[in-house]
Formats: structure tokens, sequence, C-alpha cells
């Protein structure tokens, strides 16, 4: 795929994955019944996972994460004329975060099936998917930190747009840091407000990066003609 297409592309996939993100972020808080202070029980966490509200939720997820793919290609191919380095370690976050993505979600959809069974063994097998799902969390949380650092430098060295890109792109790490941190100390309120304020960084920073994408397409549209 030649230049021009990808920024169009990439920058059409951004708009579409940052509504989508929005939503899911929504059914999100709706499904936890807003801010929790305390980690949710095994049968809160059943219960949970039955609604309909995080099944649709994990349904939107899964496709605004093939969307995304377009998205980190074009982000990558725009920043690698300018920062080679950053822009392709970032990359390599961005696989592994949208890898162990799919497999959470996976392990969601398993936790659904087990949840709306209920089997008579349901405590123990309950049990298991819970402690995957936490354990790649983790993981999830981390990538997320990661890429957003790495691009975050490598937009702010550009200018416009690009440099409130930048700064939102750290913003997500630092409130993905502070989630991780709450979460160790068990401070579950303010590791989920952390989390709010990340999603939050993380939608408008692609909502300029969808602007930029466009622009882009528009600019190589122009020198070629």
């Amino acid at each position: 795929m030649n230049e021009k297409p990808l920024m169009k592309w990439g920058g059409i996939s951004a708009f579409v994955f940052v509504v989508l993100f929005i939503i899911t972020t929504l059914l999100y808080w709706i499904a936890q019944g807003g801010i929790p202070s305390r980690m949710p029980t095994v049968g809160e966490w059943a219960d949970l996972l039955s609604g309909s509200a995080i099944r649709t939720h994990i349904v939107l997820v899964s496709i605004w994460l093939c969307f995304y793919v377009v998205v980190a290609y074009a982000a990558y191919d725009y920043l690698r004329k300018t920062s080679y380095g950053l822009s392709r370690i970032g990359f390599g976050f961005v696989v592994l975060w949208i890898i162990t993505y799919v497999v959470v979600i996976g392990t969601l959809a398993a936790g659904i099936k087990i949840a709306l069974a209920r089997p008579p063994d349901f405590e123990t097998q309950f049990s298991v998917i819970l402690n995957l799902f936490g354990c790649m969390r983790i993981f999830l949380i981390w990538f997320w930190a990661l890429f957003p650092f790495l691009w975050g430098l490598a937009f702010i060295k550009l200018e416009g747009k690009n440099k409130s890109v930048g700064y939102l792109f750290l913003a997500t790490t630092v409130f993905a840091i502070l989630l991780y941190t709450f979460l160790r100390v068990g401070n579950i309120r303010i590791a989920e407000i952390s989390h709010l304020l990340g999603m939050i960084t993380f939608a408008v920073s692609h909502f300029f990066l969808a602007l930029i994408l466009i622009a882009e397409s528009k600019k190589q549209g122009q020198q070629t003609a």
C-alpha cells in the first residue's frame, strides 16, 4: 500500500476507533455500576459477565481492535521518517498490546460461557478464568504504558497537532502507571479513576491523530498532483 491511501485509511480507522472506544468505555463503566471501591467477588464477577453491557463491550472491543491494526501501522509509517527508532520499538509494543488484548477478550468470553452455564464446579472454573484475566491485565497495562510513551516522545518532536498527540500519549502513560501502582497497593477507587482518565486521554489523542493522518493524506495527494 502506498503512503496516501495508508494515511487516509489510517485516519478514517482512527475516527472509527475513537467512536467505538468511547462506546465501549461507557459500557465498561455502566457494567461496573460506576467507579468501584473494591475488587468484585467471584459472584459479582459472574453477574458482571452475565450482563448484556459487558457482552456488548467485548464484541465492540473485538471490532475496534481490527481498526486499530490499521491505525497503528499508519501511525508507525507516519513517524518512522522522523523517529525511526521510537516508531519501530513503539510499534512492537503496540503489536504486543493488541495480542494481549485478544487474549484478554478470549478469556472474558470463556468467563461469560461459564457464568451463564453455572456448572457444578463453577467457582473452581471461574476462579481459573479470573486468575488468568488478572495476570494478562498486568501485561496489558504495561504495554499500554510503553507504546504511548515511545510514540509520545516521537510526536513531540514534530509541530502543530503532533505535539498535542504526543503530550496526550504521555499523559496516557502516566495514568497507566498510576493504574498499575494503585492496583498493587489495593486502592481500587483511585486505580479505576486513573484508568478512566487514561481512557479519556487515549481517545482524545487518537481524535487528533485521525486529523493528522487525514491531513497528511491530503498533503501527499497535492504533492503528487
